[in-house]
């Protein structure tokens, strides 16, 4: 450490790249000036899903998503599993209500997700991928 300022390798000072994502801050001069860019998805692609009590794959893994939102657009409990293998009511990540809203928080998650209902009926998921 010379002057105040911390050197490090995996610092870069110049623009972010295409691929980083989330917020990327860093030390500008030797003024201790902190600059952050919060890098934002810019495109979204939308999956329905009809009501099944089959499980299935939902989404597969994708290193470019950057968020995920689904939508229970149904009556009946949805139980959503971020991995693979088998889901059922006491193996998986989160349950989502009847007419519901869950988003991943950041960082987000990029590998496979895999779903089933509760119960047989009419409805659907909706779910948001950004990237």
């Amino acid at each position: 450490m010379a002057g105040g300022i911390v050197s490090h390798p995996a610092v870069r000072d110049r623009v972010p790249d295409f691929d980083d994502w989330g917020i990327v801050s860093r030390v500008i001069g030797g003024g201790g000036f902190l600059i952050t860019d919060q890098l934002r998805p810019a495109f979204s692609a939308v999956t329905a899903v009809a009501r099944t009590i089959v499980p299935f794959t939902a989404l597969v893994a994708s290193a470019a998503r950057r968020g995920l939102f689904f939508h229970n657009n149904s009556n009946g409990i949805l139980f959503v599993k971020l991995g693979a293998g088998v889901i059922s009511g006491t193996s998986f990540t989160t349950r989502i209500s009847r007419q519901g809203f869950y988003e991943v928080q950041w960082p987000n998650y990029t590998g496979i997700v895999t779903a089933v209902w509760s119960t047989a009926g009419a409805g659907d998921v909706q779910i948001t991928e950004t990237f």
